[in-house]
């Protein structure tokens, strides 16, 4: 019987003949060896079948589906079917850096208490080129992580290497959460192991009309909002709003003239003793601490400017409700975003009047 690979790399796919072949090659030609490629073809009816049939790499594992089920279920058969330590996560339409799994190996073996680890990415477009610079500002410290996963998802999934037996703990994917699968992901297995990012780029991301953060974009934060409306009521014991998530995840609904700001009050509330669970069960360290205070007084002055202009008496309110970690950092962050603001505007005016006083370009 021949001994598992080491890292099974998990990659569903339906009808990806265009850029499947680029994306099986990126990981064919890793640095690290000890894989194999558990590819779920979801019932392509295009060439990609024919493809898997004839590539030449035997690491390579296809199994198939017909009728297709699915991006979850795709998942969890894959995941199933893995008898490796570790897994890897992969879609049809992008492509690895050489060193991605060696640096990510690397990782989990010095980390033995981080359980999932992502990486930055390069956006780039349908033929392969960059779109625009690269990603890299993703946070890396799970203490951070864990703390900013209540309200956004920070960890980007085709990037993932994490621990098998404890995805298998957690019973995988669930199909109740699609499009945000990762995201629930995450939120579960952050209360039993550490979460992590490396802050080097180790994929390249591919953006197209096809893809799904082009074609579930909205639906997908529809799912997070709900996921994570869901996941702080559980831990607080009472109702948390998906309006509140989406207070802090987008303050610019806030402006808006069917905007609730009472929802932005119900957020900072949240905040606040989320970020007390947060201090009492992660043990951050003061620069963990400090990372959480920034994050937590930036969200809360985004929403205070968010509403000044139609919710005045809701901005004050919301600036007088210093709790917690706040207390230190909202004035700072007010001031350094009321900053921000008046720069971008004196910038816009100057070049309305012609460009007086910028100075030249390079």
């Amino acid at each position: 019987m021949s001994r598992a690979a080491r890292v099974s790399v998990l990659l569903p796919v339906r009808d990806g003949e265009p850029w499947l072949a680029e994306a099986l090659r990126s990981v064919c030609d890793q640095t690290f060896e000890d894989f194999e490629v558990i590819v779920v073809d979801d019932g392509s009816r295009d060439g990609t079948g024919e493809l898997l049939r004839a590539w030449p790499d035997p690491r390579l594992r296809v199994l198939r589906n017909e009728p297709g089920q699915g991006l979850v279920p795709s998942l969890n058969r894959a995941l199933e079917a893995s008898s490796a330590e570790l897994v890897a996560r992969m879609d049809a339409d992008d492509r690895c850096r050489p060193g991605r799994l060696a640096a990510q190996v690397a990782f989990l073996d010095a980390h033995p208490d981080v359980g999932v680890v992502g990486g930055a990415v390069q956006h780039v477009d349908a033929a392969g080129a960059p779109l625009g610079p690269p990603v890299t500002s993703l946070p890396v410290r799970p203490a951070h992580i864990a703390w900013l996963l209540w309200w956004h998802n920070v960890v980007n999934h085709p990037t993932v290497l994490a621990r098998r037996a404890l995805l298998a703990a957690l019973g995988g994917y669930r199909a109740a959460s699609f499009p945000a699968e990762d995201y629930d992901l995450w939120l579960r297995a952050r209360s039993r192991a550490g979460v992590a990012n490396l802050p080097e780029v180790v994929l390249d991301y591919r953006v197209h009309a096809e893809s799904i953060t082009g074609t579930r974009g909205a639906a997908a934060e529809r799912a997070a909002l709900k996921i994570a409306a869901a996941a702080q009521s559980e831990a607080l014991g009472r109702p948390i709003r998906p309006a509140a998530i989406q207070a802090v995840r987008q303050p610019a609904t806030l402006r808006r003239p069917d905007a609730d700001p009472p929802a932005a009050l119900e957020a900072l509330d949240a905040m606040r003793d989320l970020t007390t669970r947060w201090a009492r069960d992660a043990g951050g360290q003061p620069a963990d601490v400090r990372l959480v205070e920034e994050d937590a007084a930036d969200r809360a002055a985004a929403m205070v400017l968010a509403c000044l202009p139609h919710a005045p008496l809701w901005a004050w309110r919301l600036a007088r409700n210093r709790a917690g970690l706040l207390r230190r950092r909202l004035a700072r962050a007010l001031a350094l975003r009321i900053l921000r603001r008046l720069g971008r505007a004196r910038v816009a005016r100057l070049a309305r009047r012609g460009g007086a006083g910028v100075p030249p370009s390079p």
